[in-house]
């Protein structure tokens, strides 16, 4: 696995116009776009520590504790073995697009690489819809899609095959534990299709690289989208560098996707203290 990930860190950054998070169940228009709001003023941020090592449950609930503290946000957060925060579980949002593209790639490689790059880099919706329905019928897609968690040693999550809030995909809507979510960033670079996305994921647009984006060679993906009543979800899931790369899933619920930014930022910040 080290070797997959030492590949995948090297790879050159391109950056490619950004697109919203949720996916909407039909391609143009897009109801719910990304707003298009400069990103809000990064915390400072201490460079990372040489060999960094896999943060224990004391060490995940000093983030949590910063970061309600200072911006009053829910949060939750995990490793492949601990979890710390009143959130563990919430909607993939466009997360779900890592599982969904690897799917596609083990279909047909040739077919889906410009649309996985696209829809995983700039999180573009009408890439990742192509992904997902060139893997047939809603319920064959989400088995497909399940099968890659599986393989990535993900036993518990089900990928949701059909909508069920109007306007958003049906896979953003599955709803993946932080704990899964980590464990299974872990065995990215060792499943079939896996070292593909890792790639992307190395490459995100420049308006998405908060959060675990602040992080030096950090790979990850991010996801975002409203709550049914009120508030506004922002998850990012991904590898930590070291001497042992870790996974990591965090996820917030606050006022907008802005403070959501403002809120995973503040997160790296703990995490590399």
């Amino acid at each position: 696995m080290r070797r997959a990930l030492l590949t995948v860190l090297l790879v050159p950054t391109i950056v490619i116009g950004v697109a919203s998070c949720v996916l909407p169940t039909t391609r143009p228009p897009q109801p719910t776009a990304a707003p298009n709001t400069p990103i809000v003023t990064q915390p400072d941020t201490p460079p990372p520590t040489p060999g960094s090592t896999i943060p224990d449950v004391a060490k995940l609930q000093i983030v949590v504790t910063q970061v309600e503290q200072q911006t009053g946000a829910k949060i939750g957060i995990a490793t492949s073995t601990e979890t710390a925060g009143s959130i563990s579980t919430g909607p993939a949002w466009s997360t779900a697009k890592v599982p969904v593209a690897i799917a596609a790639l083990r279909k047909n490689s040739a077919i889906t690489q410009s649309n996985m790059w696209a829809a995983i880099t700039a999180s573009d919706n009408q890439a990742a819809a192509s992904l997902w329905e060139s893997l047939g019928p809603p319920t064959t897609a989400a088995d497909a899609t399940d099968q890659v968690l599986r393989d990535g040693g993900d036993a518990t999550t089900h990928t949701q095959s059909q909508v069920l809030r109007p306007g958003f995909s049906a896979f953003g809507q599955t709803q993946w534990r932080l704990i899964d979510q980590a464990g299974f960033a872990e065995h990215l670079g060792t499943i079939a299709g896996g070292t593909d996305v890792l790639a992307a994921m190395s490459n995100i647009a420049a308006d998405q690289r908060y959060g675990l984006g602040t992080i030096p060679g950090a790979v990850f993906k991010g996801g975002w989208g409203p709550e049914p009543d009120s508030g506004y979800v922002v998850r990012q899931f991904g590898l930590i560098p070291g001497p042992k790369p870790y996974g990591i899933a965090v996820m917030v619920v606050t006022d907008n996707y802005q403070s959501g930014q403002y809120a995973l930022s503040l997160a790296a910040k703990y995490l590399q203290a």
